[in-house]
């Protein structure tokens, strides 16, 4: 904030003081100081029962990891209907009020066995799960949609590394279906672990 001349010259109050012991004397000097000054001179005193007013910064924190948490990957294409045909009698199976039917509920791609759930998600009707990608699927017949929505978690990222876990993860998509362009990122969620003795 600017202030002016003027508004200087208020924030200041005269006070005259005297330069000798000897009351007699007039030599006498004008000073200025800062308004306010004599009200928080007479303030309440310090005390070691009061809360401070100083704020604690001084506080040690590290860093000891950052990585990322969830990558979202999209890919454009169009399911085969073989496995748009598998994916609707999985789906079937995983609605059904049997739980011997509910278990068999299961795609094996790859090295991978993926929960065919019940219910899609969203504009896509299929959504399957396992331990290491969460994927949502769209109908061969939905052009505005990509045909893979894929979720990759931090546990596969940490251990196997973004580069790596997409390498599989195109393997699978290739199978389910026809991509006409590579990958694109959709969403990235970063993490970070640290220690403090700050008192959170």
């Amino acid at each position: 904030m600017t202030l002016m001349l003027g508004d200087q010259e208020d924030l200041f109050q005269s006070k005259e003081i005297s330069l000798c012991a000897d009351p007699g004397r007039t030599e006498r000097r004008l000073v200025t100081e800062p308004r306010g000054t004599d009200r928080v001179a007479a303030g309440a005193p310090p005390s070691n029962t009061a809360p401070s007013n100083r704020m604690e910064t001084e506080s040690e924190s590290r860093i000891i990891h950052t990585g990322i948490d969830s990558l979202y990957l999209s890919y454009a294409g169009e399911l085969k209907p073989e496995a748009e045909n598998d994916l609707e009698s999985l789906k079937s199976l995983a609605q059904s009020e049997d739980p011997q039917e509910q278990a068999g509920a299961v795609l094996c791609l790859a090295d991978h066995r993926f929960e065919v759930k019940d219910k899609g998600k969203g504009r896509y009707p299929f959504v399957l799960q396992d331990g290491v990608f969460h994927l949502q699927l769209s109908r061969a017949q939905a052009k505005s949609l990509p045909m893979v929505y894929a979720q990759i978690g931090s546990e596969a990222l940490t251990r196997t590394g973004v580069k790596y876990t997409e390498i599989a993860l195109n393997n699978l998509v290739s199978v389910l279906g026809k991509t006409h362009a590579p990958a694109t990122v959709s969403r990235v969620d970063l993490c970070a672990d640290f220690v403090t003795d700050f008192d959170l």
